[in-house]
């Protein structure tokens, strides 16, 4: 069920996504939205194959990521504060941009499927691994710990 805890003002999302060659269309490792009108933040990988970071609010901000490697581990991060969003591929930088975020405040926070609300949709084929929430935009080199780019920063985020 929905829960103000996974849908802060300010967040970073954390997900290991393995996806496997026989998906199509747009699918999510990870949803908390609602649309109509479009709040919260998606990842999706979409039909090209290419990693995004949607947020909402007042329509769908896009902010692209990289091209996905089918059938291998890719560490994922995105970010939001302050209008602000980061995303994060094998821990680095692949893309940013600004955007006013509506907060997801009704939906379920979905792992593997893509609209939070109705039934679902968008749904990801392949594996997922350790989903991480936090209540606060990560620094680069936190985000670089999580995806063990860098020897890991042994403090609690």
């Amino acid at each position: 069920p929905y829960t103000a805890d996974l849908n802060p003002e300010a967040f970073t999302v954390s997900i290991w996504a393995n996806p496997h060659p026989d998906g199509l269309g747009h699918r999510s490792p990870l949803t908390s939205r609602d649309d109509g009108p479009a709040k919260g933040y998606i990842i999706y990988l979409e039909p090209g194959n290419t990693w995004q970071y949607w947020t909402g609010g007042p329509g769908w901000n896009n902010t692209q990521g990289s091209p996905a490697v089918l059938d291998e581990w890719t560490h994922l991060g995105i970010t939001y504060a302050d209008e602000l969003k980061r995303f994060y591929i094998n821990g680095f930088l692949a893309g940013e941009g600004t955007a006013v975020l509506d907060r997801n405040t009704a939906q379920p926070l979905r792992i593997g499927g893509g609209a939070s609300e109705g039934p679902g949709n968008y749904f990801f084929l392949g594996l997922l691994d350790d989903l991480r929430i936090y209540n606060r935009a990560l620094t680069q080199a936190e985000a670089m710990s999580l995806a063990e780019r860098e020897d890991p920063i042994f403090k609690e985020f």
